[in-house]
């Protein structure tokens, strides 16, 4: 561990090189009018300088962030050019410019558009039909979780509700500047959603339900919200609880009074 930061802070600043290179080739390249690649740099540049920031106020600049913002301008404009091509056609202008800086904002979503624009198949079909059945639960769901925290948690691997819900707390704590008990009441929070969906969960949040362990304690309170029978709610709870993660987070919160 102790190589591992000397390294890093020895090629910290080195690794900035490429980043800030990019940065000045694209405003150099902004003197005359914006196109969509030059969009797409404005949105890499400013999704990049949040991260940045982000990372010098939690004291968490190191060599990879340096190249993970280089990669994602250069993501971006070859996101952008490549959508310019194939979607652009007769589109208009400013169109053009609008989809730029979206593809250089979420250059991973502008790459997925053009793939099913152009039935790109880089492995076996899809089931579109289940695809549109489910969907992602984003991290922003949990309260005290805004889209930079959610920013930040998806950088160590925790990219939605199901990860955070499955994740040890106390690696998340030292993974992140975020407080142990804070992560506790997360983890606690995705764990709900993750077992009742995203809709009961905003419905027991309103009647002060955050976690499977208030739950277990509202006992038959909760059967409306659930739409459930009385009688099964107790049942269903002690379901929910035997999950492994669950029983984990339950002794850690008994292990620190939380």
């Amino acid at each position: 561990m102790r190589r591992y930061q000397a390294l890093d802070g020895r090629w910290r600043w080195a690794a900035a090189g490429p980043y800030l290179l990019l940065c000045a080739a694209g405003f150099a390249s902004l003197a005359g009018a914006i196109g969509p690649v030059g969009a797409a740099f404005l949105g890499g540049y400013l999704l990049t300088a949040r991260m940045l920031l982000l990372a010098v106020q939690n004291g968490e600049v190191t060599a990879l962030l340096w190249l993970r913002c280089a990669a994602h301008l250069v993501q971006g404009g070859v996101v952008a050019l490549i959508g310019q091509r194939v979607l652009g056609g007769g589109a208009p202008d400013a169109v053009l410019v609008g989809i730029g800086f979206a593809a250089g904002y979420a250059p991973d979503l502008g790459m997925i558009a053009v793939a099913r624009r152009v039935r790109l198949r880089v492995a076996k079909p899809v089931d579109g039909a289940a695809l549109d059945a489910v969907a992602v639960q984003p991290l922003e769901l949990i309260d005290g979780i805004d889209s930079d925290i959610a920013r930040r948690l998806a950088q160590g691997g925790w990219y939605d509700v199901q990860n955070l819900a499955t994740a040890h707390p106390v690696r998340v704590h030292r993974a992140t500047p975020y407080g142990l008990y804070q992560v506790l009441d997360w983890v606690a929070q995705a764990q709900l959603c993750l077992a009742v969906g995203s809709a009961a969960f905003r419905d027991l949040r309103r009647v002060h339900v955050r976690s499977l362990f208030d739950l277990e304690r509202a006992g038959p309170a909760v059967a409306g919200v659930l739409a459930i029978e009385a009688a099964a709610v107790a049942p269903l709870a002690a379901m929910l609880l035997d999950a492994p993660h669950v029983v984990r987070l339950r002794t850690l919160r008994r292990a620190t009074g939380a």
